[in-house]
């Protein structure tokens, strides 16, 4: 029994200088995960953003297409240019928001980034 406690005290004491010098290697990797996460989180968001932007432009460059060939027939009244406002209104919040998710993008693939050369960094060492 004396010995096979002496033997384990012997490994953990080996083991415990190998996991001393390999964590920071494993809390790097760690970290790099979740700044993957939080990128393609953050793409997401910007693709949907981008969509959303697109969408709107093509429903005011339809309302006047549709206007212009139309033009002879209809009257610019007051509902038309509402539908208009809220439409061009529309292209405005989406462009700022695909603004405003291109750069929270930027920013989480510019931390992955350095979590990644950190992470090998620390595997060249070990």
């Amino acid at each position: 029994m004396n010995e096979s406690t002496r033997r384990l005290k012997l490994s953990s004491k080996k083991l415990g200088s190998c996991i001393e010098k390999a964590r920071p290697y494993y809390e790097a990797l760690e970290k790099a995960k979740v700044a993957q996460l939080e990128c393609q989180a953050a793409t997401l968001k910007y693709q949907r953003a981008n969509e959303i932007h697109a969408a709107a432009k093509e429903t005011v460059a339809l309302a006047e297409q549709r206007f212009m060939s139309n033009s002879h027939e209809w009257q610019f009244d007051n509902a038309w240019q509402e539908m208009l406002n809220h439409a061009t209104i529309k292209v405005m919040d989406a462009e700022k928001q695909k603004a405003e998710s291109g750069a929270e993008h930027q920013k989480k693939a510019k931390v992955f980034e350095e979590a990644e050369k950190k992470v090998s960094t620390l595997g060249d060492v070990l």
